[in-house]
């Protein structure tokens, strides 16, 4: 099996990576993988010394944290485009592994991959553009057959000038387990309320306190039909000083979903004990165009 070992800096193809595990195991708190910024983000509850390398078949790079405990069953996260997945769980006794597999005809170059270490507890795994074809497309619909047409969703961003408050809002991901609100300057503590008279017309309202959005953050930005979420609405309150509501609206699917503060912003994940596995991600709604019926033809006239 081919591999390359990366250490903190610059992947490339080195020897034995000598570590000296600290006395206590550390935990895997948190992970999620930044589809937008291509680059994978975790934190432990001390000090860790990654060490990764790349193996094919499937193309994947490995991250193991020794001495370091997940708890729980492997999580997963569906990316899509060139990454399959990620996924955290325990590799042995000792060691914690984070994976990102690339789809198929996708690859990387190892000595692009960097991996930083943002505090002790806390590393980036930054990967480069990755390496593939372009997808074939799909062949023409037959005649009279009907075509899905892709709509979108109102994922919507309003109000947002990204001045004074302590925190700024300045994006949301996808993660592992739920979602992440990406928060620079000071997080704010999160309130959370669900409305709605049935399974059919639930939202959770999210509000943040002394919190505006990002002037340059899009609709597109959001998550887009993630863990049975039928769109985002992210809005700046005109308060003083400003506070940002976030709307949820779900299907039936969907749990109650509770938001907490930590360290890397605020993080929205399901109640206790509902596995984020199984919550379907909600397809987009599609409206279907047909081609015109063939003409139908006259019987002769005997």
């Amino acid at each position: 099996m081919e591999s390359s070992w990366l250490a903190s800096g610059v992947l490339g193809t080195l020897g034995t990576l000598l570590l000296v595990a600290p006395a206590r195991a550390a935990t895997l708190q948190y992970w999620w993988f930044d589809a937008q910024n291509n680059q994978l983000v975790f934190t432990t509850d001390s000090e860790v010394q990654p060490r990764a390398q790349m193996l094919l078949n499937p193309t994947r790079v490995v991250i193991d944290l020794p001495n370091t405990q997940v708890g729980g069953t492997t999580t997963r996260q569906g990316v899509g485009g060139a990454i399959r997945e990620v996924r955290a769980g325990q590799f042995d006794g000792q060691t914690a592994r984070l994976v990102i597999e690339l789809a198929a005809g996708y690859s990387l170059d190892p000595q692009a991959i960097r991996i930083q270490g943002i505090r002790p507890n806390q590393w980036v795994v930054q990967l480069p553009a990755p390496i593939g074809a372009t997808p074939a497309s799909p062949p023409p619909p037959a005649s009279g057959e009907i075509v899905p047409r892709t709509t979108t969703v109102g994922n919507q961003v309003q109000g947002n000038t990204g001045e004074g408050a302590e925190a700024i809002l300045n994006g949301v991901v996808t993660t592992g387990d739920g979602f992440l609100i990406k928060i620079s300057g000071t997080t704010p503590d999160p309130t959370v309320r669900i409305t709605g008279d049935g399974p059919d017309d639930r939202t959770v309202v999210i509000d943040l306190p002394n919190t505006a959005v990002a002037a340059d953050l899009r609709p597109d930005q959001l998550p887009d039909f993630r863990y049975s979420i039928i769109a985002w609405e992210i809005s700046q309150q005109s308060t003083s000083p400003p506070s940002t509501r976030i709307t949820l609206k779900l299907t039936p699917d969907s749990p109650d979903w509770r938001a907490l503060r930590n360290s890397s912003g605020v993080i929205v994940l399901p109640p206790s004990g509902v596995p984020i596995g199984s919550i379907p991600d909600e397809p987009p709604p599609t409206a279907a165009t047909s081609a015109p019926p063939p003409e139908r033809t006259r019987p002769a006239t005997p």
